[in-house]
């Protein structure tokens, strides 16, 4: 899944960076700043801050690196970025963490907080916009026998751009799932379809009642 995110993810986390900060002066720094990111295996990105004008970043071509001192560098490997775009992770944890190495002023990242964060809320909030980006297909049922119950376990088969991965979930699990979304749904992002309560009852490991679950369950 990572190269689903990669592939467009990084610029796309940075554009909503720069957004941020192109929104007016940065208040949490003191001073004309600007910070570098060398994300491992992707590049560089050139951040510019200052508390009197907004700021912005840009990628640096590798010929063309900018020569104007920076008060710190950020090094982290695109695995940690993509965690911090996705909101996995704070930046404030993954330094302390040592998932992301800072090099110069060390207080810079710290004031740096409060605009990344906004970043990767746009950033989650643009991923959660992009219609059929994920995708789900119930690929049948099967009928398990534990110590003290039968029960059945759904085959799922999920995509997200060229990747794809298999998942088996009872009934229960999916309708806890669906709980969840509805909980997490941000206001104006239209709801998944629900799945019909009388597919609820419990009882019956038919295969004819196995597959009439299996449609709403794709098609949620």
């Amino acid at each position: 899944m990572e190269s689903a995110l990669a592939d467009g993810g990084v610029e796309r986390f940075f554009a909503c960076l720069d957004r941020t900060m192109t929104m007016g002066p940065l208040e949490s720094v003191t001073k004309p700043i600007a910070v570098r990111f060398d994300i491992s295996g992707v590049g560089s990105f050139l951040l510019r801050a200052s508390p009197h004008a907004p700021g912005s970043v840009a990628k640096e071509e590798p010929s063309a690196r900018s020569e104007d001192p920076v008060a710190c560098t950020l090094r982290c490997s695109l695995t940690v970025l993509l965690d911090l775009a996705g909101g996995r992770i704070k930046p404030a944890a993954a330094y302390l963490r040592g998932l992301i190495s800072v090099g110069g002023e060390r207080a810079v990242f710290m004031q740096l907080r409060g605009v990344l964060q906004a970043a990767v809320m746009e950033f989650k909030q643009e991923g959660m916009g992009e219609a059929g980006a994920v995708s789900v297909a119930v690929l049948g049922a099967t009928v398990h026998a534990g110590p003290n119950e039968r029960y059945a376990v759904y085959q799922l088969e999920v995509s997200e751009g060229a990747d794809s991965w298999l998942l088996l979930r009872r009934w229960s699990e999916l309708r806890a799932l669906e709980r969840a979304m509805a909980k997490l749904r941000p206001p104006g992002l239209a709801a998944a379809p629900r799945l019909p309560r009388w597919l609820d009852l419990a009882g019956s490991l038919e295969a004819p009642f196995l597959a009439e679950r299996c449609v709403p369950a794709a098609q949620g």
